[in-house]
């Protein structure tokens, strides 16, 4: 069994990105499709809450690295 389950919810978000992990997540980086950062947090817990309220609406991809593995997926903001 993988040891790495990370779970993201709501998606589509509007205000508040939620994920849970059953590792540590370290840190959460979010980018345009364009590949620019536009948001990054550091963190040191299996569930976090980032604030997306302000960013654009649109699509973005989400990287959040935990016990050394690195999970990807996108979002779209409303």
């Amino acid at each position: 069994l993988p040891t790495n389950q990370l779970t993201f919810y709501p998606n589509p978000v509007k205000d508040v990105l939620n994920l849970v992990n059953n590792t540590t997540i370290e840190r959460v980086e979010i980018y345009n499709l364009l590949g620019q950062q536009v948001m990054h947090v550091r963190t040191n817990a299996t569930q976090t809450s980032v604030q997306v309220g302000e960013l654009a609406k649109g699509a973005y991809i989400v990287k959040a690295y935990a016990d050394g593995a690195e999970h990807t997926f996108k979002i779209i903001k409303n």
